[in-house]
């Protein structure tokens, strides 16, 4: 976490291998947006394991901070490491630094472990490969680097480098003043953009229509009536969106009503995937199929053809005992929901689970992520019953792992999910 403000810069950096459960660690289980000390901070971004922020309080209170996040974040592995403390910090390939009056520069930053063994003259490759690497990398270097005299001793260091793989001095000197100028236009372009935008952003009124000839006149007039229609209504942009009509291919080829013959009907009257059978253990912990299943902010929509019976499925459980909370769109989802596969039948599959619900004995229970979750948040009550279940969609065998591995990612139960316990096989 790199952290400025006007007097000092201070920085975490490296947490190593989680970055995927990073945010679940951070804002869903420790909520460190909810601790008093989450007032002194100030700006918060993140790029993978780097945090990039402003801390206002003092160096003790930072040190502080620190440590109270490794105590709590040790129990799942992730240790904030590597802080520096000073008036500049490394940020990714960027060194940020404050200047005599205070300001936030920056400049190139190299690693110690980085050979700068660029891309030899005499291997076999296109003439042009070595002209843009060499090009490329003078333009990286004045893109990193905010003041010009740290620009120029950034960019003799290149050279020396691109030197010692065997590129021409000359042809160096040559390239320089062409990456300087398309850095300058690159600069004048976006600020170019930015005002062009700024024009853009007035107000948008989109007209809908069918296509026909005269829709080019149409244009053309509204161009020509373009003054008064700023004077009237001020910045306003007109945009017809034309829709084609459809054609032959359209209606019959991919109108599948059309082109596979009479169509199934769905049972209205069919309310959940209930099997009927008698004695069935799993019936009475599906959902309706009315229900609104929601997932980490994404609704689930359950397929109404299938029932516990089916094989080869991919299902869902999710715990209902435990507490919901809300995101900041006011969407209320739970954190605790599990996405499974079974080649065999549905009910067959959770019985299975249902066997590991044994509170004594963790040989059993670690072998079902639902029993595990009930042992480590509600061993006061110990049963599959507290789970909702759904069956989501039926695939090939072969295809079982794939679909799985889809909804997990959708989702995202392995990060705010039962998805992420290790199971023991």
């Amino acid at each position: 976490m790199h952290v400025c403000n006007c007097n000092h810069v201070i920085t975490i950096t490296h947490v190593h291998n989680y970055t995927a459960q990073l945010y679940w660690l951070l804002f869903k289980k420790l909520q460190i947006h909810r601790w008093k000390s989450w007032e002194l901070i100030r700006f918060w971004r993140r790029f993978i394991d780097d945090i990039l922020g402003r801390w206002k309080g003092t160096v003790r209170q930072f040190h502080l901070f620190v440590s109270e996040l490794n105590a709590l974040a040790k129990p799942f592995g992730i240790q904030f490491a590597g802080e520096q403390i000073g008036n500049d910090v490394n940020y990714l390939d960027v060194n940020l630094y404050l200047d005599s009056n205070g300001q936030i520069q920056y400049k190139l930053y190299k690693k110690e472990t980085d050979a700068r063994n660029f891309l030899s003259p005499s291997s076999f490759h296109p003439c042009n490969v070595f002209d843009s690497v060499v090009f490329s990398q003078m333009l990286r270097v004045i893109d990193r680097n905010s003041r010009d005299e740290t620009c120029v001793t950034d960019l003799q260091e290149l050279k020396d480098a691109l030197l010692k793989c065997g590129h021409s001095e000359e042809k160096l000197e040559q390239t320089e003043p062409l990456a300087v100028q398309r850095a300058i236009e690159n600069k004048s372009n976006t600020a170019k953009g930015l005002q062009e935008q700024r024009k853009k952003d007035g107000q948008v009124v989109v007209f809908t229509t069918k296509f026909f000839k005269e829709v080019q006149q149409l244009k053309t007039l509204v161009r020509n009536m373009d003054g008064d229609i700023q004077q009237l209504c001020g910045e306003t942009r007109i945009i017809f969106a034309l829709q084609k009509h459809p054609s032959i291919a359209n209606s019959v080829v991919k109108n599948r009503k059309l082109s596979e013959g009479p169509q199934t009907t769905s049972d209205n009257s069919k309310t959940t995937q209930s099997c009927l059978a008698k004695g069935c253990k799993l019936c009475p912990l599906l959902f309706k199929l009315d229900d609104t299943i929601i997932i980490n902010g994404e609704r689930l929509v359950l397929d109404s053809k299938l029932s516990c019976k089916d094989k080869g499925v991919i299902y869902v459980a999710q715990c209902q005992t435990c507490n919901l909370f809300k995101q900041d769109n006011d969407l209320i989802f739970y954190e605790d929901s599990y996405f499974g596969q079974t080649a065999t039948e549905t009910n067959t599959r959770f019985n299975g689970h249902r066997n590991k619900f044994v509170i004594d004995d963790n040989k059993v229970f670690e072998k079902s992520a639902l029993s595990q979750h009930c042992h480590d948040c509600h061993d006061d009550v110990m049963t599959l019953s507290i789970f909702k279940v759904g069956i989501v969609k039926k695939c090939q065998p072969g295809n079982l792992d794939r679909e799985e591995s889809r909804f997990i990612a959708k989702f995202r139960t392995d990060i705010w999910g039962l998805n992420r316990i290790n199971v023991v096989r």
